[in-house]
C-alpha cells in the first residue's frame, strides 16, 4: 500500500510538473471587468496582444461588465485556478465596491492570486475657463468662499471620478456639488460649453479640450507630473502633500494558482512593461506602466482597500 500511495505521487507531482512546464498550451482568457472601449479595456486589450506574443498562445478578452467590476471579477474567482483564467483587477473591483456596495460575493485578497500590476491612470483636475481660479490653491480658496457652489461632473456615484473629487473635498477641506453624467464624452462637452464647472477626468477623455483652451487643467493626481501634460504640476507639488489618487489596473488569477505559473506570468508582464512599444501607447493614453512582483503587488491592494472606504464614507456613496 505504501508502495502504491508513493507511486500515485510520484504520478501526481510529474504531472503537475509537465503542466507547469508547457503552460500555456491553450488559448489564455483575461477577464476585463469593464465594457469595451473604455480605459481598462484598451490598457488590457494591449498587454494581451504583446503577452500573445510572448507567450506563443492567445490572450483572449474577455468583457464581463457589471456592479462596477464585480461581475467579472467573480467569474475569475471562481475559476479553475490554472492559469487560463486571468482577470484585470482594478480599484473598483479589489477596492472600492468592498465598500461601495452592501455586500460582494467575493474576497478581494482571499479569493485572488495577484501577479502584477501593469499599469497606473491618473486624473487631471480641470475647470471650465471662466472659473477665476488658475491654480489649485486658488480653486480650494473659491470653494471655502462658497461651499457647495462649484460643482464637479463624473460618469456616476462610486465612480473614479466622484470619488477623485470626493478625496480632494477630504483633503482640501472643501465642499464641492457633485454632478453624475452617464458617460465620460458628455463631461468633456459640458465641461468645454461650461454645463459644469470642474471634474476629475482621466487624460485621455479631455487632453483634446486641454490643447484646445476649451478648459483649464490645475493638476494631475499622479505621484509625479504625466508626459502628456508635463506643464501641470501634481496635486502635492500644487500644495496638497496628501492627495494621490490613481486608478490602477493588475493582473490576477484565482486562489491557488500554482506559483510556478504566477512566476512564469510575472515575469512576461514586466518584459510587456519594458517594451518601448507598449510604453508608448500608454503614455498616449495618460497611463504610467508599473509591472511589480506579486508580493508588491498584494501588499497595495492590502493598504487600498481601508484607504477607499474612509473616501467611500466620505462621499457618501452607497449602492445596495
Amino acid at each position: 500500500m505504501r508502495r502504491l500511495l508513493l507511486g500515485v505521487m510520484v504520478l501526481a507531482l510529474g504531472i503537475g510538473a509537465a503542466s507547469a512546464q508547457t503552460y500555456p498550451n491553450r488559448p489564455v482568457r483575461l477577464v476585463v471587468t469593464f465594457p469595451a472601449g473604455g480605459a481598462i479595456d484598451v490598457l488590457s486589450r494591449i498587454l494581451a496582444d504583446r503577452l500573445s506574443t510572448q507567450l506563443g498562445e492567445r490572450v483572449v478578452v474577455d468583457n464581463r461588465a457589471g456592479m462596477g467590476g464585480t461581475l467579472g471579477a467573480d467569474v475569475a474567482a471562481k475559476a479553475a485556478p490554472d492559469g487560463y483564467t486571468l482577470v484585470t483587477a482594478s480599484a473598483a473591483s479589489h477596492a472600492i465596491n468592498k465598500a461601495l456596495f452592501r455586500s460582494i460575493p467575493y474576497d478581494p485578497e482571499r479569493d485572488f492570486a495577484p501577479i502584477s500590476m501593469f499599469a497606473t491612470l491618473p486624473t487631471v483636475l480641470v475647470v471650465h475657463p471662466s472659473l477665476p481660479a488658475r491654480t489649485v490653491a486658488a480653486f480650494i480658496a473659491e470653494a471655502k468662499r462658497r461651499p457647495g457652489g462649484i460643482n464637479y461632473a463624473s460618469i456616476g456615484n462610486g465612480s473614479s471620478q466622484h470619488l477623485a473629487g470626493a478625496y480632494f473635498e477630504l483633503k482640501a477641506g472643501v465642499q464641492l456639488q457633485h454632478v453624475p453624467y452617464k458617460t465620460a464624452p458628455g463631461i468633456a462637452t459640458d465641461l468645454a460649453a461650461n454645463e459644469v464647472q470642474a471634474g476629475f477626468l482621466f487624460i485621455s477623455n479631455i487632453i483634446a479640450f486641454i490643447q484646445g483652451g476649451q478648459v483649464r487643467p490645475l493638476a494631475v493626481t499622479s505621484r509625479a507630473r504625466m508626459p502628456a501634460l508635463a506643464d501641470v504640476p501634481t496635486m502635492i507639488e500644487a500644495g496638497l502633500p496628501d492627495y494621490e489618487y490613481i486608478n490602477w489596473f493588475g493582473v490576477m488569477g484565482p486562489a491557488g494558482l500554482p506559483p510556478d505559473i504566477v512566476a512564469r506570468l510575472h515575469r512576461e508582464i514586466v518584459a510587456a512593461c519594458r517594451a518601448p512599444d507598449l510604453q508608448r501607447r500608454f503614455a498616449d493614453l495618460g497611463a504610467l506602466v508599473v509591472g511589480d512582483d506579486p508580493q508588491t503587488f498584494a501588499r497595495f491592494v492590502h493598504a487600498e482597500i481601508p484607504k477607499w472606504a474612509e473616501i467611500v464614507k466620505t462621499s457618501g456613496a452607497r449602492i445596495d
